[in-house]
């Protein structure tokens, strides 16, 4: 919900305030999601497990935000020093692939974040007729 939430405030030249900038994230495109999960339903030495999945990349949410914001150059950002904190949120949230490394040896993500960002923000900016 955090990217869509920034690329469309950006897209409609509006201000977006990140509310927790030293969060933490992991992020995974969709396409290397569902790949990944095809990869797990197929396997037969994962049956009845819980595997936590991921890029096994994590970025701040600070850096995240600037990084779309710089890719589209509208709107504006404001990134307050401090985290504003809601009773739901969890400040790192990203997996421990220990597991998931131990069964699954032959997968990487085929989008890296940059090139992951750029077809979400083309995505966006054709639904919405910029």
């Amino acid at each position: 919900r955090l990217i869509p939430a920034m690329i469309t405030n950006f897209l409609d030249d509006k201000l977006f305030v990140l509310k927790n900038p030293k969060f933490n994230r992991d992020l995974l495109y969709i396409e290397d999601y569902v790949d990944l999960i095809i990869k797990l339903l197929r396997s037969k030495k994962i049956i009845n497990m819980n595997i936590n999945i991921g890029s096994g990349k994590v970025i701040n949410l600070a850096k995240l935000a600037k990084i779309i914001y710089s890719k589209i150059n509208r709107g504006s950002l404001n990134i307050p020093e401090i985290n504003i904190i809601t009773n739901s949120d969890v400040k790192d949230l990203y997996p421990n692939l220990k597991k998931f490394k131990k069964y699954i040896k032959d997968w990487n993500p085929k989008f890296n974040l940059d090139y992951g960002l750029n077809l979400t923000i083309e995505y966006y900016k054709k639904i919405k007729w910029f």
